[in-house]
C-alpha cells in the first residue's frame, strides 16, 4: 500500500541553474522495525509543477531510529526545488536479518569541485555486507538540513567495519556539519 505521509525534517538544497541535492531524515517511531520499503520523493520546481521522481530503497530501521536519506539532483531545475513530497510503500516485515550501523569519525571537505565526506562504519549484522548505501546530509550551523548526496560501501564485514566515503560533485556551500547514515537498502 502506499501511504502519503510527509518525513521528518524534510529540506533541500535550491541553487537555481546549479545540480542540486537534497536531504531528509525518516523516523520509525513505531515499536517494530521497518524493512524493505520504498519512499518515492517528488521534486517540484517553483511553479508547483513535478520536474522529476526518485525512488529510494530502504533495507531496514530499527524501532525508534532515523535514516537519512541524501540525493543529488542531476537534471538543472529553472528556478530551483520549489518542494519534496514523499511516499512510503510498505515492505515486507521480518524478511531482513537483525542488525543495525554506527557511524563515527565523520569529516567533511568542500573545495571548488566538490564536498567530500569520509567516515567508518561498524556493523552488528552477523553476515558481510556489499555494496552498502550509505548517505550524507549536510547541515548549517543553524542546524538546517541544506543538502545532502549518496555514494556505496564496497563492503561492511560482518560484525566489522569499514572505511566509507560520499562525495558530492558540486560543492555544497555553508556546510557546518555531516550526518551520515548507512542502509543496505534492500536483504
Amino acid at each position: 500500500t502506499t501511504q502519503r505521509t510527509p518525513a521528518a525534517a524534510q529540506r533541500m538544497a535550491t541553487t537555481p541553474g546549479v545540480n542540486t541535492g537534497y536531504g531528509f531524515i525518516i523516523e520509525n517511531t513505531s515499536d517494530e522495525a521497518r524493512v524493505n520499503f520504498t519512499v518515492d520523493v517528488a521534486i517540484y520546481d517553483t511553479n508547483d509543477t513535478v520536474f522529476t521522481n526518485d525512488s529510494h530503497s530502504v533495507g531496514r530501521i530499527n524501532a525508534g531510529e532515523s535514516l537519512g536519506i541524501g540525493y543529488d539532483i542531476m537534471d538543472e531545475i529553472p528556478g530551483g526545488v520549489g518542494r519534496l513530497e514523499f511516499s512510503f510503500e510498505e515492505g515486507y516485515e521480518g524478511s531482513a536479518p537483525e542488525g543495525s550501523f554506527t557511524v563515527s569519525g565523520v569529516s567533511t571537505q568542500t573545495d571548488e569541485y566538490s564536498t567530500e565526506t569520509t567516515f567508518t562504519v561498524a556493523s552488528s549484522y552477523e553476515i558481510d555486507l556489499e555494496t552498502t548505501y550509505a548517505y550524507a546530509i549536510y547541515r548549517d550551523s543553524a542546524g538546517a538540513i541544506i543538502g545532502g548526496t549518496y555514494g556505496f560501501v564496497d563492503l561492511i564485514p560482518a560484525g566489522g567495519q569499514a572505511a566509507g566515503t560520499i562525495t558530492s560533485y558540486d560543492p555544497v556551500a555553508g556546510v557546518a556539519t555531516t550526518d551520515v547514515y548507512v542502509d543496505q537498502g534492500y536483504f
